[in-house]
């Protein structure tokens, strides 16, 4: 018995069916991607910015650091507050770093307290792959998607596999990795750990300055399983991980795991669907700050999809669950313990017309904590010629207020919460010409802009509640392009943006306005790989003066030793620049990595 054809391109096998991002100019088959509309699509046919990050890519980086891969990418920045395992912001189109919706398999896992992501707890050994959407998808996603979509997938390997790995400031590591897959059912379990001496976080004109070394243990585990149970397929999934991280004032303890169960198959010819449940947690506790925080999120989504000729329909439903509590860590005792509900209902159309594609998409959200929002997004695509595509684009976003923002008492009465706050909205639009005159080469332009409203801001009266009362217009250009010429591969993008704060005429805080990166590969026979990447950024505005622009190159090479065994090094910060990604917070000197990968051959 084999699953379905309908099962093999759905979000929980999408990950099987992709090429590398630098393969891509390479290969006549086509990469699919499912996070922008939530139904595949070929890259090519997709009417949104969609960039991936595929599992090739993420061996040939030669890296357990996730944030090496995402500051390549068009219109992202990331800002970390010290090394490997410190705290890191993620800033998607020039967006507030809680205004991007990050996924796993489906699963929501922002905190429900703070509204971000903690990037630095993400590990990088157990990502199949990453698609980033750019750009507000509240129509399919709901909330939180003012800046764009990232969802990870995490692995579904075949065989045996295991990697020893050593970095720079006392860094070891290893991951282990098991999967199995016969013709009706498969399975899988993968087990990682990442330990590190780390550097000093802080420079003397940090807050709590202490001049020792803030290292990390990084520990994490999944598994998977899926069954054919005729023309539907069942799935299960589940990554936990346990981190404690060191810093200036203490430590933190961050536990998190995300799990789900799914069905999906084919109705009939014409109709699919896909039903998922999924449940997330987080603690983090950080005794310095007598604190903790522990965020529980529920969630199910349901979507059917219509095909009808040369249209699709899709239609959906979403429920989903939170509680976030507050405890003082001193005393025990709950600052605030509160729970909210959301129920979404969600339509998809798009259609391909000949020399014309177009696509709507609409959804309704109603929260518990703050009411409704209705959302949509219309798109359009002009095949001008066989190598040119024209596409314009118009959405909504919306952004719901966290718990801490709702409820938290603040620090003596200051920066308290405001149950009476609204969600932030955004509207937006796009243009965008491509050129694709083969296989093995394309180019992309794109210009936004997204003006978003409602901003919270700690700025009501004389204790600072948070209100709303910010406004947002961030403009940008990104100009992309990459080519494979025999055995080299190029990658090249550039972005430009203006993030600007309405009233103060600022622009916002830690995005830079220019950045640009460029990687080159090359192969040498089958056994023997070379990498380079280069990046650079503008100054950027931090707290206490603009931060001055840098540059960075990176290097890395891999070498089959013999069958089945790679070695692989990467040197970061080739030329050892000093440069400050935030004030007050160091950042590394040349650095580099050595892993030892064993691949045992397929079932």
């Amino acid at each position: 018995m084999s699953f379905p054809s309908h099962s093999q391109l759905s979000l929980g096998l999408a990950s099987a069916l992709a090429v590398s991002t630098f393969s891509h100019a390479a290969t006549t088959q086509p990469e699919v991607v499912v996070t922008a509309t939530r139904g595949t699509q070929t890259l090519d046919n997709s009417l949104a910015s969609v960039s991936v990050i595929t599992r090739q890519d993420i061996d040939r980086a030669v890296t357990r650091d996730l944030v090496d891969l995402l500051r390549l990418q068009a219109g992202i920045d990331i800002v970390r507050s010290g090394g490997l395992g410190q705290q890191s912001s993620l800033f998607l189109r020039g967006s507030n770093s809680n205004h991007v919706l990050v996924l796993i398999d489906g699963v929501r896992i922002a905190s429900a307290n703070t509204g971000g992501y903690a990037w630095e707890n993400l590990p990088l050994g157990q990502i199949e792959r990453i698609e980033i959407v750019r750009g507000p998808r509240a129509a399919q996603w709901g909330s939180d998607a003012i800046g764009g979509v990232i969802q990870i997938f995490t692995r579904r390997d075949n065989g045996l596999d295991a990697t020893a790995l050593a970095a720079s400031h006392r860094t070891y590591g290893a991951e282990a990795g098991l999967g199995h897959r016969e013709s009706g059912y498969g399975y899988g379990l993968r087990i990682g750990y990442l330990d590190g001496d780390g550097f000093n976080a802080q420079n003397p004109s940090g807050f709590g300055f202490d001049p020792d070394n803030d290292g990390s243990l990084l520990r994490n585990l999944s598994g998977w399983g899926e069954w054919a149970l005729g023309d539907q397929r069942a799935s299960a999934s589940l990554l936990a991980t346990d981190n404690v991280i060191e810093f200036d004032q203490g430590i933190s303890s961050v536990r998190h795991h995300a799990g789900s169960v799914g069905l999906d198959g084919e109705v009939s010819s014409q109709w699919s669907h896909e039903l998922r449940l999924a449940h997330a947690r987080e603690s983090l506790i950080t005794p310095a700050f007598y604190s903790a925080f522990e965020t529980r999120r529920q969630q199910a989504d349901w979507v059917h999809r219509l095909q009808l000729g040369r249209q699709q329909l899709q239609l959906g439903m979403a429920w989903m669950h939170e509680t976030g509590e507050l405890i003082d860590a001193f005393s025990g005792v709950s600052t605030y313990d509160r729970s909210r509900s959301n129920r979404a209902a969600f339509a998809h159309w798009n259609a391909d017309f000949d020399a014309h594609q177009w696509e709507l998409s609409a959804r309704l959200d109603d929260n518990s904590a703050y009411g409704s929002e209705f959302t949509t997004q219309v798109a359009w695509a002009w095949q001008l010629a066989s190598h040119w595509r024209f596409s314009a684009s118009a959405g909504e976003g919306f952004r719901a207020p966290n718990f801490n923002e709702l409820y938290a008492p603040g620090f003596g009465g200051y920066y308290a919460g405001n149950p009476l706050l609204s969600a932030e909205t955004s509207e937006a639009i796009e243009l965008a010409l491509q050129w694709h005159p083969a296989t093995t080469q394309r180019a992309e332009l794109r210009l936004y802009r997204n003006d978003i409203d409602n901003l919270i801001a700690y700025a009501g009266g004389a204790t600072f509640q948070a209100i709303n009362i910010l406004r947002a217009r961030i403009d940008g250009a990104e100009l992309s392009y990459s080519q494979q010429l025999g055995a080299w591969q190029l990658v090249s993008n550039a972005t430009w943006q203006d993030p600007r704060d309405i009233d103060s005429g600022l622009t916002l805080l830690r995005r830079p306005t220019r950045k640009a990166s460029l990687q080159l590969q090359r192969s040498v026979g089958e056994r023997l790989h070379f990498g380079a990447e280069a990046v650079g950024y503008s100054s950027r505005r931090d707290f206490d003066g603009d931060l001055a622009g840098y540059g960075l190159l990176n290097l890395s090479a891999q070498w089959e030793v013999a069958p089945q065994w790679q070695l692989e090094a990467r040197l970061n910060n080739l030329l050892d620049r000093q440069y400050t990604e935030a004030g007050g917070f160091n950042t590394d000197d040349a650095n580099g990595w050595l892993l030892l990968r064993w691949r045992g051959a397929k079932d």
